[in-house]
C-alpha cells in the first residue's frame, strides 16, 4: 500500500471503518505513520504511557508479561487491527510487549493527541475504548482454545484464529511459538502438524504454515 493512500485504507477497515468521518478525520490529523525493521520493539512493556498503532503494512507481535509468568506470546496484530489504548484508559505504562514480526509500517496516534481529539469530539473516550472490547473478545477467543482438551484441537483452533488475523492462508509463525499460543508441547506440535499434513490440510515450510484446507480443519473441531 502505498503511504498516502493510508487514510482511504483505514478509513474503510476494521473499528476504525465503523467510526463517524469527523472522529476519523482528527485522528488522521494528529497521527503519523512510523516503520519497524523485524524484531524491532515497538514498545516494550512497563515502558511509559504511548498511544496506539494500526497495522498498514507487515504484522506485529504480541507478547504478554505478568506478575507470575512470562513472556509469552499472545498473538499477532495484521493489517488494519489497532493495538494500545491500554495507557489512555487506565493511565498506566505499556501492561504488553509489542514488536515487528516483519519489516511493517504503522499509523500511530500519540497519547497526548487522543487527549486532544477528546477535547474536540465528547464521544472519543467512548469510541476509543471500543477497542479494549474488541480486544476482549479476542481474549475469550483465546482462552477457549487453551480449554480444548486435546493438543490437535488446540493447534486447529489457533491456527484458525491466526488465518482470521492476518486475513492470510500463509501464516508466518514457528512451531515454539504456535506451541507456546496453544499450550502445546513440541512433540504435541510436531504431531500434530505432521497429521495435518499428511492428511493435506497444510502444507509446512521454514517459520510458517500454509492452510489448504481451512474446512477440514474447521471439521475436526467440531468432535472438540
Amino acid at each position: 500500500m502505498d503511504e498516502k493512500d493510508f487514510p482511504s485504507f483505514i478509513r474503510k477497515t476494521g473499528w476504525f471503518g465503523n467510526q463517524p468521518t469527523g472522529f476519523q478525520s482528527l485522528v488522521i490529523k494528529f497521527g503519523f505513520i512510523k516503520k519497524f525493521e523485524e524484531g524491532e520493539v515497538v514498545y516494550n512493556f512497563d515502558d511509559p504511557p504511548g498511544g496506539i498503532y494500526c497495522v498498514l503494512s507487515g504484522s506485529l507481535s504480541v507478547d504478554l508479561v505478568s506478575s507470575i509468568v512470562g513472556p509469552s506470546l499472545a498473538g499477532r496484530i495484521s493489517i488494519g487491527l489497532w493495538m494500545g489504548e491500554g495507557p489512555y484508559l487506565m493511565g498506566t505504562p505499556r501492561v504488553t510487549t509489542l514488536y515487528a514480526r516483519e519489516k511493517c509500517s504503522a499509523f500511530y496516534l500519540p497519547l497526548s493527541a487522543m487527549y486532544r481529539i477528546e477535547e474536540l469530539d465528547h464521544t472519543a473516550g467512548r469510541r476509543f475504548g471500543q477497542i479494549a472490547f474488541i480486544h476482549l473478545k479476542s481474549a475469550i477467543e483465546a482462552v477457549s482454545i487453551l480449554l480444548l482438551a486435546k493438543a490437535e484441537w488446540r493447534l486447529a483452533a489457533s491456527l484458525l484464529r491466526l488465518r482470521e488475523l492476518t486475513q492470510s492462508d500463509v501464516i508466518h509463525i514457528s512451531q515454539q511459538e504456535l506451541g507456546n499460543m496453544s499450550n502445546s508441547s513440541r512433540n504435541s506440535v510436531s504431531a500434530a502438524l505432521g497429521l495435518f499434513a499428511k492428511n493435506g490440510w497444510i502444507k509446512k515450510g521454514p517459520r510458517k504454515i500454509e492452510m489448504v484446507n481451512p474446512k477440514a480443519l474447521s471439521m475436526l473441531l467440531r468432535e472438540a
